[in-house]
């Protein structure tokens, strides 16, 4: 367990990787299985001594080295099986792997090029249920518990189809929490699915390179499982490194949930449409869609892109301001529809009750002003026979009142000439009731009248005669004329 403190990996995970959708904690704590920590920690130790045995005992340590590192895969295939297979299910990708810097057999035939470790892939579907397959282990400890080899199995990696086996394993200064990278798109060898894999090295305190782990993802899981439930008919959606344009020949791609699309495979040009938009322009094709600059880590950018034929925008656009024209026209013909129903059943009516009242005023105001003529002609009359004949005492008396009323007792008379009722004069004088009656008993008197009626009718007799009333009347404070 020495060892153990010395090759902490528990901070060895870069920040925002969830590793443990890579392995589950047991294979993680697999790592310091006792056997091949004892084998570890005695290889470690015994460096600087191993310098100076002979080249027979180097072959025996190495060989020892390998051994453990071959009982370590078997024993952690067979005692995590369970729940490794569970986590990788559960885990959003489409293999994982371990790749120790070591062999199994030393002596075979390409011994240098070949790594032993583990590589379990999901067949089919992303699914909780879905079989397992070993594209490199050992097949028989896979069979035993279920999880049968790939068509294309091998016992170890080989790392010279192993995409920068070399660059990768080179010891560096970078914190294990940035040393994570994804590779580019290759073809696993012996099959045409392509991939990308997630790499984090497994490296020592001290610097020693152990071998490497990670993720994958392939194509077929990226289209899967990144298809959009969306009603465009050819929507393509592009992973691909960023450069100065997108190309498109090394990014993984998907469509729509329903249906097929066509990835390009050539350097897009990237041009700004405006309103976010961005034309991807190829050799032979075109596209509109939205990009996104993605950044993985310091020295890694990958550019998103989402986007459809340009056709198919433009067939878009048209069909839009197509729609956007007949909902305008159903809005004006709706406009017009309700101002011509306003106007026949709410307008129209209206103007023609206005008419019909205008016509019946009118018919009325010549009735009234026939029936006015009517009445000067009478008043005329009676005028003429008042001049002509001796004028009765009573209406003497009320020519000879006038000139002596006063000022508010005139200005009451002329209320009872120009036809105001006694309220009126009370509110247009801005005086008492009682105010009022004590006036008309003075009017009364000083006209010779007994009441208003006859007031009225010789007032009526006199403007028709052409005869007036004095215009000035003497101070209320002033002597009273006799009669």
């Amino acid at each position: 367990m020495v060892y153990k403190r010395q090759l902490d990996f528990k901070h060895s995970y870069p920040s925002g990787c969830d590793t443990s959708k890579l392995l589950s904690d047991d294979l993680k704590n697999k790592l310091y299985y006792d056997g091949f920590q004892k084998v570890l920690y005695h290889y470690s130790h015994q460096t600087m001594k191993i310098r100076t045995v002979s080249r027979k005992r180097r072959v025996r340590i190495f060989c020892l080295l390998t051994f453990g590192a071959a009982l370590f895969l078997f024993a952690s295939l067979h005692n995590t099986k369970k729940d490794t297979t569970r986590s990788l299910r559960r885990t959003s990708c489409s293999g994982a792997f371990v790749l120790l810097d070591a062999t199994v057999n030393t002596r075979m035939e390409g011994a240098g090029y070949s790594r032993a470790g583990l590589y379990v892939q999901k067949d089919g579907a992303d699914t909780p249920t879905v079989p397992l397959l070993l594209y490199r282990g050992s097949a028989d400890v896979g069979k035993a518990h279920s999880v049968m080899p790939h068509r294309k199995w091998r016992m170890e990696f080989q790392t010279d189809q192993f995409p920068d086996y070399e660059r990768w394993m080179t010891p560096s200064s970078t914190p294990l929490y940035q040393a994570y990278t994804l590779t580019e798109r290759f073809s696993l060898p012996g099959t045409s699915e392509e991939v990308q894999l997630f790499l984090l090295p497994l490296r020592g305190r001290d610097g020693t390179m152990y071998g490497l782990c990670g993720f994958e993802i392939s194509q077929s899981f990226f289209k899967q499982n990144f298809a959009q439930p969306t009603g465009f008919d050819h929507l393509i959606c592009l992973l691909a490194p960023a450069d100065s344009g997108l190309n498109a020949s090394a990014a993984l791609s998907s469509g729509t949930t329903g249906g097929y699309f066509h990835a390009p495979r050539e350097m897009l040009v990237l041009r700004s449409m405006g309103s976010s938009l961005t034309q991807l322009i190829g050799s032979d094709s075109a596209y509109a869609g939205i990009s996104e600059l993605c950044r993985l880590s310091e020295n890694q950018s990958y550019r998103l892109a989402v986007c459809i034929p340009m056709t198919d925008y433009r067939r878009l656009i048209f069909s839009g301001n197509l729609q956007m024209l007949l909902i305008g026209l159903f809005i004006l013909f709706f406009v017009v529809f309700c101002c011509m129903y306003f106007h026949q059943h709410i307008l129209s009516p209206a103007f023609r009750q206005f008419e019909e009242n205008r016509r019946e005023s009118r018919r009325w105001m010549d009735e009234l002003q026939m029936e006015r003529q009517q009445m000067q002609t009478e008043l005329s009359r009676l005028a003429d026979v008042c001049r002509n004949e001796s004028v009765p005492d009573a209406f003497q008396t009320f020519l000879e009142g006038t000139p002596n009323l006063t000022k508010t007792e005139r200005r009451i008379f002329d209320g009872y000439v120009a036809g105001l009722r006694s309220r009126e004069i009370v509110e247009q004088l801005d005086i008492k009731d009682s105010t009022l009656r004590f006036h008309n008993k003075n009017i009364y008197e000083k006209l010779g009248v007994s009441s208003l009626k006859q007031l009225q009718q010789f007032a009526a007799i006199l403007n028709s005669g052409g005869n007036s009333a004095p215009d000035s009347a003497p101070d209320e404070s002033g002597p009273k004329k006799a009669r």
